[in-house]
């Protein structure tokens, strides 16, 4: 689910239309995977391709063409920082990716455990990485996002804050922002008209705004993954407790039976 994620974000970049009820920096969008072959890319981009035409009209694959770009670097060895004499430096590869880039909106980097040889328990390391990913910012003009994945530990107590990513905390320390996309169970469902089947086969993601430097938390986002693998956005509504379903009739036989006494939330709690 995180690869779709990651190309929605930058395909909705590209094409300046909203994401999740969301708006966003119209721009050039670039996304580097280091894990996918160039085929499972081409595969997914257009399946979303179509998924967007569909949503915003045909002319979104002319805004895709001209403005995303894309390349699958499955086993190339791009290390972004190396150690050197005991020290973690940033090595050429950060400004030959620049060079590469030009100017961009979004740079997406796709997974960070593969832009780096040394030991991501580090802080060192991790800090490295982000000042990295900065002076790409800089250069380009680009929010880069580094994609990373859930800590063992993390992801089996289905922690949510901004450190479940593994290795150094040091990683969203320095980081801006932090996104945790997380498989949602019966408890996160529990009080949502959810399909409960779906919920038990695992299709229903939480997008979580677990960091913001800048501005406040984003609420999380609901996410469903199709057959296809696309993640669809859904806004699951609230169920009204059991509380509200009993104290409504009550409240209304109470009015029916002319008591005289003007409702109040003390009449409530003394009567019921």
């Amino acid at each position: 689910g995180k690869t779709h994620l990651l190309l929605r974000i930058a395909a909705h970049v590209a094409a300046g239309k909203p994401l999740f009820n969301q708006q966003v920096m119209h721009g050039h969008a670039v996304y580097f995977g280091l894990e996918d072959p160039p085929a499972v890319l081409h595969r997914r981009l257009n399946a979303l391709n179509l998924s967007m035409c569909q949503q915003f009209g045909p002319q979104i694959t002319e805004m895709l063409m001209g403005n995303l770009r894309f390349a699958s670097l499955l086993g190339q060895q791009i290390h972004l920082v190396e150690m050197q004499g005991g020290s973690v430096v940033q090595t050429a590869a950060a400004d030959e990716l620049s060079d590469l880039i030009g100017h961009a909106q979004l740079v997406v980097i796709d997974p960070m455990a593969r832009v780096h040889g040394c030991e991501e328990n580090s802080n060192s390391v991790t800090t490295a990485l982000i000042n990295c990913c900065e002076r790409v910012a800089a250069t380009t003009g680009a929010a880069v996002l580094l994609c990373h994945h859930t800590g063992k530990a993390a992801a089996q107590n289905r922690t949510t804050s901004q450190y479940a990513a593994r290795g150094g905390s040091g990683l969203v320390d320095a980081a801006r922002s932090a996104l945790r996309l997380i498989v949602a169970d019966k408890e996160d469902a529990k009080g949502f008209d959810l399909d409960a089947a779906a919920v038990q086969r695992g299709e229903y993601l939480r997008l979580i705004h677990a960091k913001s430097n800048y501005a406040k938390h984003a609420e999380p986002i609901w996410l469903r993954k199709s057959h296809t693998g696309e993640l669809e956005h859904v806004e699951p509504q609230l169920l009204c407790p059991d509380s509200h379903d009993k104290l409504l009739p009550r409240l209304k036989n109470w009015c029916l039976s002319n008591s005289g006494e003007a409702v109040s939330q003390d009449l409530v709690r003394r009567q019921y």
